[in-house]
């Protein structure tokens, strides 16, 4: 049987010392029909040339997907645009896939039309010393399922790096700017909004490389993208509920967490003002957290 081509999914910016690692990591594997897909947002610390390197080693199987900075989202499209694959699998500039990965989840995809979305666990190591840090599935279950529900209840699914999806599912779209740095979010919401199917395969087939860099370990200090990450989750569901008024509730029920959580995070910073506006709104976005959102507000008058 000919096997489905896989497109590996691996957009970059100013990574030059891990893209080598990622992109072996992809193109090694024990699955000849495949591509990967390199776009770089217009870095400036060599990583287009390593991109170009590869594929000039590997002319076909790595294919440079190159442009002008246009920030996280923009650089996600411009990939999108080139995807040829019946599926597609997600991965980074630096992070890095284990043997088997690919040929694992398209076993799983390929088993049954329904499937849209595949996940695993990964392991986090620290980008200094390479030392591992913990498993995902320490804090976050996998799960099986059909729908969008779970995966805006718990704020996601699957580690990023873990994520394999059948392309006929996206949007035709595909990444929505107006979701801005958390525009995966979204696509995975539009992705299983339709009643697919989603679930994982066994085994620890990735690893997630923490540094200070990134823009989710960013989020948590910088209040700049820490803002940017807010904005985001509140307009993807706004977007979600007037597309989908089926998930109305999940996202209702999503946005008073993500308030509540907002109100943690400015008390925390000291902030006792800004915290019990957030607090306040998460109890009238909904009723069922008013007494942790007042027990929140009166311990801002405790500290």
């Amino acid at each position: 049987m000919t096997e489905p081509l896989v497109s590996v999914f691996l957009p970059a910016y100013n990574q030059v010392n891990y893209v080598d690692e990622a992109i072996r990591s992809a193109v090694e594997q024990d699955y000849g029909n495949l591509e990967v897909l390199c776009g770089d947002d217009g870095s400036t610390d060599g990583t287009v040339e390593r991109i170009q390197e590869w594929a000039a080693r590997y002319p076909g199987r790595v294919v440079p997907v190159l442009g002008p900075h246009v920030g996280m989202t923009g650089n996600c499209n411009r990939i999108f645009g080139r995807i040829r694959g019946k599926y597609v699998i997600g991965h980074a500039g630096d992070d890095v896939f284990l043997p088997g990965k690919i040929r694992k989840q398209v076993e799983w995809l390929e088993a049954d039309e329904r499937r849209v979305m595949c996940g695993h666990a990964a392991e986090a190591f620290d980008a200094i010393t390479g030392k591992a840090l913990y498993l995902t599935t320490e804090t976050r279950r996998l799960h099986k399922g059909f729908g969008a529900q779970r995966y805006i209840d718990d704020f996601g699914l699957f580690p990023d790096i873990s994520v394999a999806m059948r392309r006929s599912a996206y949007p035709p779209y595909g990444y929505d700017e107006r979701a801005g740095v958390v525009s995966v979010f979204k696509l995975n919401i539009d992705i299983l909004a339709g009643g697919g199917e989603y679930g994982y395969v066994d085994g620890v087939l990735a690893r997630y490389r923490v540094h200070p860099d990134s823009v989710s370990v960013r989020s948590r200090s910088d209040p700049d993208m820490h803002r940017q990450f807010l904005e985001g989750f509140l307009t993807s569901l706004a977007l979600t509920e007037a597309n989908y008024p089926h998930l109305l509730a999940s996202c209702r029920k999503a946005r008073a967490r993500l308030l509540f959580a907002e109100g943690r995070w400015h008390q925390n910073r000291g902030d006792a003002a800004a915290a019990r506006r957030y607090f306040a709104a998460a109890a009238r976005t909904n009723p069922a957290m008013v007494p942790k959102a007042g027990a929140g507000i009166a311990l801002t008058f405790l500290a």
